[in-house]
């Protein structure tokens, strides 16, 4: 089977029930944006996979998060008047987050400053993916104004944002690497 169709050639592409939309259009920038946060995580899993055994649990929820981001996309990709329009997003998913930072903040000492991305390089993927993670709830909360996007999608990657705040300040903990205070204006 070939990768390649030639259908987008010219700046469409095409949707779950067969409708072909501009490249542009708000729906195919917030599933283009899901992509790339999609591998974004992909990435940071595979740096924290190879920092240490330790991190299994940040792992899981990796993974599980690209899970996730892939059901979103599908129900982005799925206009509502299609038949198929099936809602695959697990919405246990969000409470496994807040229990993971709650479990995370523990060890963590309070934070009492901003801070600069950075530390570790799987805090620093961490931080990469958080952004693209941002990016995706201003895709899908502008795609939203003329959409129907469940709420709990939009709860899920803020918190899955927060997570991964949370996550990469717990690699650079474990790595002993510190936190960068942002200490403003020098």
């Amino acid at each position: 089977m070939k990768i390649y169709t030639r259908t987008g050639d010219h700046g469409t592409t095409g949707i779950i029930g067969g409708s072909r939309l501009t490249k542009d259009n708000l729906r195919i920038e917030a599933i283009g944006s899901l992509d790339d946060a999609n591998a974004a995580l992909g990435f940071a899993l595979t740096v924290v996979k190879n920092s240490a055994p330790e991190l299994d649990e940040i792992c899981d929820i990796l993974e599980n998060s690209q899970r996730q981001i892939f059901n979103i996309g599908a129900e982005i990709a799925t206009p509502s008047d299609t038949t198929s329009n099936a809602e695959l997003f697990d919405d246990g998913a969000t409470v496994c987050l807040e229990n993971s930072m709650d479990k995370f903040n523990d060890v963590l000492p309070a934070l009492r400053h901003f801070i600069l991305p950075g530390g570790s390089e799987a805090g620093c993927r961490l931080h990469l993916a958080r952004c693209s993670i941002r990016l995706c709830e201003r895709r899908i909360t502008a795609f939203g104004q003329n959409f129907e996007v469940r709420d709990n999608i939009r709860a899920y990657l803020n918190r899955l944002s927060d997570w991964l705040f949370v996550a990469a300040r717990y690699c650079n903990f474990f790595c002993d690497e510190q936190d960068s205070i942002w200490e403003g204006k020098k």
